[in-house]
């Protein structure tokens, strides 16, 4: 009976110490910095985000663009002191978004927030921002952005959802793979722009111009790489007598529209805080999608008593800028005006 009784004792001490190994091969468990938490109300119409900087000097911000939100919500950011995946290829620990109120929920986005996180020291190899497992064992790599200026590296990555992040050595092979996942989903971001705006040549010659313009991301993400093409008609209705007016046109044709998005953040003025309520916590964060490009625009006229005749090609200079799901280019002809037209949109074709 003592061997029977011992003999189970020993096979309940096994399967408690199979059970605690086995628990223990789930990683590390995330634990929360909340000393240095913040939280802040984020509009759903407005660009706003918040940021931290961390106990290791990582400087971190999660933006949310533009109706990027589905409703305005409480946005909770939590540094994280100790990461699942805590070795020696990990180069921050990280952080963990929640809507407040909701436990390791992220809030609901209609289209990407922007991570971007900045160390004050160059970063070399191959590094990446990754998406920490519930397991704590895996993860999965974002497509960033790198960059460096000065002594500091910035890194920044946009997210369709919310869990824990960090920054993680990974190989070249994760990273192309990433890109090629990215890549492979069944949508694209296109900035569109059917414009006109209405203008007085100094020689009283009332102008139309009108701008038509589609240029395409197919990797995927909102920021990289755009190309599409571009046409701008000058119409102009001059009154040569009181009877007749003499009309002429210009075509301005870009056979091919090529340029590169990158995302801009900025801080935005204190605001007054109203009566009996606290002061911000951090300051209020804003993200941009910018590029800067030049179009080659093949120019041809035609007026009444003239067909159409191609006269020269011309280097146009442009800045762009998106807001939500709003566009505005910028550029000058030469020996014209500038001109802006500001009701582009930038959209998202396909499923997500």
């Amino acid at each position: 009976m003592s061997e029977t009784k011992n003999r189970l004792t020993f096979t309940l001490v096994l399967l408690v110490s199979l059970a605690l190994v086995a628990f223990s091969t789930s990683g590390p468990k995330a634990e929360q910095d909340t000393q240095l938490a913040v939280e802040r109300v984020i509009s759903a119409a407005e660009s706003g985000g918040l940021g931290v900087m961390t106990a290791e000097g990582a400087d971190i911000s999660v933006i949310f663009p533009e109706q990027s939100l589905e409703k305005d919500t409480t946005i909770v950011l939590k540094p994280l002191t100790t990461a699942p995946l805590n070795d020696k290829e990990l180069v921050v620990k990280g952080f963990q978004i929640e809507e407040k109120g909701k436990a390791g929920q992220g809030p609901k986005l209609s289209s990407p927030a922007v991570i971007r996180i900045s160390l004050k020291t160059p970063i070399t190899g191959d590094v990446s921002i990754i998406k920490y497992a519930d397991d704590g064992k895996n993860y999965d790599v974002i497509p960033t952005t790198i960059e460096v200026e000065g002594q500091t590296t910035i890194f920044t990555a946009e997210v369709d959802a919310f869990s824990k992040y960090g920054i993680r050595r990974v190989t070249k092979k994760q990273i192309q793979d990433a890109a090629d996942k990215l890549g492979k989903r069944n949508f694209t971001w296109a900035v569109e722009f059917k414009d006109g705006q209405e203008m007085k040549a100094p020689d009283g010659t009332q102008v139309t111009m009108t701008l038509d313009m589609t240029a395409v991301n197919k990797s995927g993400s909102m920021s990289g790489q755009y190309t599409g093409a571009a046409t701008l008609i000058s119409t102009g209705v001059k009154k040569v007598d009181a009877i007749i007016p003499a009309v002429a046109q210009a075509t301005l044709k870009a056979g091919q529209v090529k340029f590169k998005a990158s995302w801009t953040t900025q801080l935005t003025p204190p605001v007054k805080p109203k009566p009996n309520s606290p002061p911000p916590l951090v300051p209020l964060l804003k993200a941009d999608l910018r590029a800067k490009g030049t179009m080659k625009f093949a120019l041809s006229i035609a007026s009444l008593f003239n067909p159409e005749t191609e006269v020269e090609t011309v280097d146009v200079p442009f800045e762009l800028f998106t807001s939500g799901s709003r566009a505005v280019i910028s550029f000058q002809i030469p020996g014209t005006q500038e001109l802006k037209f500001a009701r582009g949109t930038f959209t998202r074709k396909g499923k997500k």
